[in-house]
């Protein structure tokens, strides 16, 4: 099943982040998104349809992309030398999903017993 991913987003922007001029881009972010969670976790991709979860990976690694599209990571100090550093909250430009998500995503993947099964349970 296709999820329109416009009216989702839209949905669960909460904190104002769509505007009419990036609502096409967080859009095309979604695609990606969906495409990455496509090839690294398909087992979880395949319940795009049926999952509210799944959709909100997908919508809430836009929205950190949207969130930090104007901060470019840097935090800056000045102290007579110029310096700067990059910020531990900072999400990349690039769609990325976070630990915790990908070992959720990851688990549709495990879902099944290793080793053969016998009578008596699982041996491996």
């Amino acid at each position: 099943m296709a999820v329109d991913w416009a009216e989702e987003l839209e949905k669960r922007d909460l904190g104002g982040l769509l505007t009419p001029e990036n609502l096409a881009f967080a859009t095309e972010l979604a695609l990606d998104a969906s495409d990455l969670m496509s090839t690294q976790f398909p087992a979880a991709y395949s319940r795009i349809g049926t999952s509210r979860t799944v959709v909100k990976v997908v919508t809430d690694a836009v929205f950190r992309v949207l969130r930090d599209a104007g901060n470019e990571g840097f935090v800056r100090e000045s102290d007579g030398v110029y310096s700067y550093s990059r910020s531990s909250g900072y999400q990349s430009p690039v769609i990325e999903f976070t630990r915790s998500e990908r070992e959720w995503l990851g688990s549709f993947q495990q879902m099944f017993a290793f080793g053969s099964i016998r009578r008596g349970g699982v041996s491996g």
